[in-house]
Order: structure tokens, then C-alpha cells, then sequence
């Protein structure tokens, strides 16, 4: 275990005032702005405030009579998911909710985040193959491609996207959205915003500064409709106290969380599309010749890690990687099929066959540091529990794990 010095975020911000809101199952197509929530939600429900100021819809109810580039068809306050380092909107039926090209979504960013920085963000979306007017025959180049904007509202009132680094492929950080069935959304992973940095949508340039939101847009910026199923924000927690950290891959380094400073790894697009000394969650290959902390284990594909007892377990970060070690040429110019793994993480309590899944259907990029963290903000570890790594879809490459704890 490693100690680490003290260092909390600071200040929370809060939001404040009132406003009425009126909840129903479907849009509108007439208006600039027309307040609804998704089915089975209810703006007046809200989320459990931090602060008896905070009115959930308020704040993105007057985001949206400020912003008329776009036509507004939907105000989100009740998030499908919530936990103690992020928050989870999932929108429409099975088919995802439609966009036409202009129209936009705002999302509520709870108050307990305000002021944390973010680290990860997921956008699940698709164009639907019977919405799409400009891909022909064998033609692969869509000349009218629908593309969906993801964009945070900063407290300081800036509208900012990820700086993605292979560029973006619309306006406000447009990304392209593939022809997909419904059950097959496309996942875009927007990572490391400390290292790659954010980009203001009014032109002022990237920031590798760390920022926060208060809230969500998701635009359609293309020029046919886009299909939104899902739109995830995560955040980083307090520093911690303790960290327990074991490495597979010779020459992985973490490094510094908050600036993504002195992080290294040991394999991916650098090592041929290897991974060596990882451990292999998926497939068949296991953890072959790797050596394993004491208490730790691979059980049916899937890495366990026992907590230590008396702490509190706050978040976990998984090196990882899932190109295929195939030598083949890849659309990234680099070697190794690129993968399609899905990493899921959750908590275990002993003698139970629950697991409490806190990150579920990640997409795995071909190297990079992804993060989860308790669905509750004060699991104490007792005796017994333990963590579960496991990959769908495609085979996944663990380089390393570093768990956070407070004393």
C-alpha cells in the first residue's frame, strides 16, 4: 500500500430557485423549448438535494430559454443511475431517443458533483438504418451523416466537449453516428479529460485545466437524425488515503489522476497490440504465467480483488486495452484488430451471490485508464468483500489495478 497525502476538493457548488415543470411522455415539435422528462420520470421527483436551495429542473430550465441555436425538445432532472463518482441518463424506449438535426437535450448534473472534477464521459448513440438518406448501395461514405454533440456547462456559464485526440467529426465536438440496430448502439468513450483537455464551443480554445459541470447537452449537429440511448458523466472523488496498487504489464504507470502526468503503459498500440504480462479477463488464455497478489484470483474469466478490511473503499482505476494480437493493420494506423470488450465492475459481500455492479458495459479503448467507483459513498470494507473485473463481448488486458481507499 501506498500513502497519500491529504488534499480534498474544494467548495461545492449549489443551485438555486424555483420553477414548475410539467412532465410528460413525448415531445413536441411546435415551440423553442419544450419541458419534458422520460418516461416514468418526474421532474418534481428530482434527486436528493445536498442543499435545501437546490430545485431540480431549475437550472437547466433556464439554461434552455437562454440557448435558441437550438431547438430544445427535452429537459432530463431524474437520472437512471447514480452513484457516488457519477451519473447515468438513459433516454427513450429500446429504439433510443430520436434527434432531428437542430434539436437538442438538456441534462441535470446532480448537486453533490458541482465542483468535482471530470474524468470520464460515455455517449450511446446510433443513426437508424430506415432515418438515414445519404449512404447508397456499397458506398460507405455517408454524404449526409447524422452526428451527436456531447457538451458540458461549466459553473463559470461556458458550454465546453471533450478534445478527443484524433479530432472530432461535427460542430461543438460532434461524433459521427454509425448505422446501428437498436440493441447496438455505438459507445463513445470520452477519457482522460485531464490529459486530452476540453474545448470551448464559442472558439476559446482548448483547457487542460480541470473542470466541472452542472449540466448536460446532447445535440444532433448532423444532417440527418441520431438515435440517443445513453449519457454517462463521471467524476473524480476526494484524494485518497491509501492506495493498494499491483502491476502486470512491465512498465505501467499511473501516475498522477488529477493531470493524467507521468502515466505510462505497458502494452497496447506502442507494444504491437500486445499486452504483456496482462491479465486476460474473457477468452480463454486467463491469467497464463502472471503472478497474483496474495487473495487475489481469477474465477470464471473474471479478476477478484479482496478490499481491506476497515477502510473505505472510494474508487478503483483498471489499466486495460482489448486489441486482438493478431498483427493485423487497424483504422487507428496501428497494429491489432481493434476489440469490442464491454468492462464491468462491482462489489461482493462474502456468502452472498449479489453482485453490486457500479460500472457496467464500458467500453475498453486499445489502452487507456478507466475508473468506478461503490454505487453508495460510504462502503466501509468489512472482512470477505471483494471486487469483480469482468469483460463481455471481447476479450480485455488488464496492465494494472490501483484500488483508492480513506481511512
Amino acid at each position: 500500500m501506498t500513502n497519500i497525502p491529504g488534499g480534498r476538493i474544494g467548495n461545492r457548488r449549489n443551485v438555486g430557485g424555483t420553477t414548475n415543470v410539467n412532465a410528460t411522455n413525448e415531445t413536441s415539435n411546435t415551440g423553442n423549448a419544450t419541458n419534458v422528462v422520460d418516461s416514468g420520470s418526474t421532474i418534481a421527483g428530482g434527486l436528493a438535494a445536498t442543499a435545501s436551495s437546490y430545485k431540480p429542473g431549475e437550472a437547466i430550465a433556464k439554461l434552455a430559454k437562454k440557448d435558441t441555436s437550438h431547438k430544445t425538445v427535452e429537459l432530463l432532472s431524474k437520472p437512471a443511475k447514480v452513484t457516488s463518482v457519477g451519473v447515468t441518463y438513459k433516454m427513450g424506449s429500446y429504439e433510443g431517443r430520436k434527434l432531428a438535426p437542430g434539436e437538442q437535450m438538456l441534462l441535470e448534473v446532480p448537486p453533490q458533483f458541482h465542483g468535482r472534477p471530470i474524468r470520464f464521459a460515455i455517449l450511446k448513440h446510433r443513426q437508424d438504418s430506415g432515418e438515414t438518406s445519404g449512404t447508397e448501395g456499397g458506398d460507405k461514405w455517408d454524404q449526409k451523416p447524422g452526428s451527436t454533440a456531447l457538451n458540458v456547462h461549466t459553473p463559470e456559464g461556458e458550454w465546453r466537449y471533450w478534445n478527443a485526440p484524433w479530432g472530432s467529426s461535427g460542430e461543438d465536438g460532434g461524433k459521427f453516428a454509425e448505422v446501428r440496430s437498436a440493441g447496438d448502439p455505438e459507445s463513445e468513450n470520452m477519457f482522460d479529460w485531464m490529459s486530452h483537455g476540453h474545448v470551448a464551443v464559442d472558439g476559446h480554445g482548448v483547457s487542460y485545466e480541470p473542470v466541472s459541470a452542472t449540466a448536460m447537452r446532447v445535440r444532433s449537429v448532423g444532417e440527418d437524425p441520431v438515435r440517443v440511448h445513453e449519457v454517462a458523466l463521471q467524476f473524480l472523488p476526494d484524494k485518497p488515503d491509501v492506495l493498494d496498487e499491483a502491476i502486470f504489464s512491465k512498465g505501467t504507470v499511473f501516475g498522477d489522476a488529477w493531470t493524467g502526468q507521468g502515466r505510462k503503459y505497458g502494452g497496447g498500440p506502442s507494444h504491437g497490440g500486445k499486452y504483456p504480462g496482462a491479465v486476460q479477463l474473457g477468452g480463454y488464455g486467463g491469467a497464463g504465467g502472471v503472478k497474483l497478489p496474495e487473495g487475489w484470483k481469477l474465477n470464471g474469466g473474471a479478476l477478484e480483488v479482496p478490499l481491506k478490511p476497515g477502510l473505505r473503499f472510494t474508487g478503483i482505476e483498471i489499466a486495460i486495452g482489448d486489441t486482438h494480437p493478431d498483427n493485423q493493420p487497424n483504422k487507428d494506423g496501428t497494429t491489432g484488430t481493434l476489440g469490442w470488450s464491454r468492462l464491468n465492475m462491482g462489489a461482493q459481500r462474502p456468502g452472498s451471490s449479489k453482485i453490486d455492479w457500479f460500472t457496467e458495459e464500458q467500453g475498453v479503448p486499445p489502452e487507456g485508464v478507466l475508473f468506478g467507483g461503490p454505487n453508495q459513498s460510504d462502503f466501509v470494507a468489512k472482512s470477505g468483500d471483494k471486487l469483480v473485473i469482468r469483460s463481455s463481448s471481447d476479450t480485455a488486458y488488464v496492465m494494472g489495478v490501483r484500488v483508492w481507499y480513506d481511512k
